[in-house]
């Protein structure tokens, strides 16, 4: 069964489904073999063929005598009297189409006498047509006597894409220029058509622009249809809405918007492709329940100079693949208990720099523990667990009793100190009264 695409066309009699890249393209598909071989010898087939539909321009032809022509003067017949047709630059040019069948000319009109034609940008075949530069030493016999698969010929060592774009991931696929961003993908990884989208696009003003990465300043974007860009910056812009920005860049995988005025992002959805995403000095305050949730590949997630107060419970869901998350320079004063869902990783690096004392709860990093919480402040080391590593040092005057959160715990923590104390002083008490011990011996 041939794959489909485009628009599907019902054949009489049969239950199969043909595309309609091969309809009237002088071979039929369905049919019995003796009907196939009389038209290719261009014999008249016996009227009423039901079974033949999807060739109805060659049946009109042949048993009404309807004469057709092409849609253009400058194009050339793949059989005279029939309307499909080719270009001269395709003359003797061979190539596969996607469903397996010869392209142009199916019937292979294109391709005959071409024992003495010279070919353009295509490697010779041996008294034979052209093939596109990769079909060369793809591992597919395409030349008759197969010299596009010489062993020697194929020879890692020996190959070299002179003049031409070689394919990544490979040493054997070369594409010549002309094949490139031309709609087809020739490389095995695409990689000839990656930046065919940028083709005529002009970056606009107030902005720089660099292969797949834009970047924005103190100006609205007036244009709203931008080319596949996989890393965007916008900074200073006034008046950008998020549902603008991700349909405006859906491919991105860097999203960097910087002092725009962003104040809520929770009831958002995130680009489904984001790894990296920056929304630092913006004015977002508060972190809902479910704010970034299943953004299974976002990895780094910078929420820094915000004016962030409060994160609820489970704000940061399903982000299976999260490893950095930095809440540095906000007014943080809440961190709700199980802020964070299981499904993040517990190598999760945790950025708390420059936050004053915020009110940490005993169950905030229930079911995931970070592996570094870096912060300056010791006071907020005092307030997680044990086994999180945190990179401020306590000094040796402070004692973490001060921000115990039970008032009880409080209590006999001062008893145990006031014991300890009264202890102390006891001692010093007892050695004043005896300075010395009494020698026993001269007793």
């Amino acid at each position: 069964m041939l794959p489909e695409k485009g628009i599907n066309f019902n054949c009489k009699h049969s239950r199969e489904v043909l595309v309609d890249e091969l309809q009237n393209d002088l071979v039929p598909d369905f049919g019995s073999e003796p009907l196939l071989k009389e038209w290719l010898e261009m014999k008249k087939p016996e009227p009423s063929n039901q079974d033949v539909t999807d060739e109805p321009i060659l049946v009109s032809h042949l048993e009404y005598g309807r004469f057709y022509f092409c849609k253009q003067p400058n194009m050339l017949p793949c059989r005279e009297g029939h309307s499909r047709c080719f270009w001269p630059h395709d003359i003797c040019i061979f190539k596969v189409h996607i469903f397996g069948v010869l392209q142009i000319c199916r019937n292979g009109a294109h391709i005959e006498n071409c024992k003495q034609f010279e070919c353009n940008a295509h490697f010779k075949c041996p008294n034979s047509y052209c093939i596109p530069f990769y079909f060369f030493c793809d591992g597919k016999i395409d030349c008759p006597d197969t010299t596009d698969e010489n062993e020697y010929l194929c020879n890692q060592r020996n190959r070299v894409c002179k003049k031409m774009f070689k394919c990544i991931e490979t040493n054997i696929t070369c594409v010549h220029p002309r094949d490139i961003c031309d709609g087809d993908y020739d490389c095995p990884q695409g990689d000839d058509e990656l930046f065919c989208a940028f083709h005529g696009f002009y970056c606009p003003r107030n902005c720089q622009c660099l292969l797949m990465a834009i970047t924005c300043s103190k100006r609205h974007l007036a244009q709203k249809v931008f080319p596949p860009f996989q890393k965007v910056l916008m900074k200073e812009i006034s008046g950008m809405q998020w549902k603008a920005l991700t349909g405006m860049f859906p491919e991105v995988i860097i999203l960097q918007l910087h002092n725009i005025g962003l104040g809520d992002i929770c009831k958002e959805q995130l680009p489904a492709k984001v790894k990296y995403l920056d929304v630092q000095n913006n004015i977002l305050s508060v972190l809902e329940s479910m704010c970034f949730c299943c953004a299974s590949l976002l990895k780094n997630l910078i929420l820094e100079r915000n004016q962030i107060t409060e994160i609820e419970m489970k704000a940061f869901v399903n982000l299976t693949s999260l490893y950095v998350l930095s809440l540095s320079n906000n007014p943080l004063y809440i961190l709700s208990d199980e802020m964070i869902d299981h499904s993040v990783r517990n190598s999760l690096v945790i950025k708390l720099m420059y936050i004053n004392n915020p009110h940490i709860d005993e169950k905030t990093f229930t079911g995931i523990v970070p592996k570094i919480v870096m912060t300056r402040n010791y006071k907020v080391c005092c307030l997680l667990p044990s086994q999180i590593k945190c990179t401020a040092n306590i000094p040796w005057h402070f004692f973490c009793h001060e921000l115990l959160p039970n008032k009880a715990m409080k209590i006999m923590f001062f008893c145990c100190v006031f014991l300890f104390l009264q202890q102390i002083l006891f001692h010093l008490q007892f050695t004043n009264q005896y300075p010395t011990w009494p020698n026993l011996s001269q007793y």
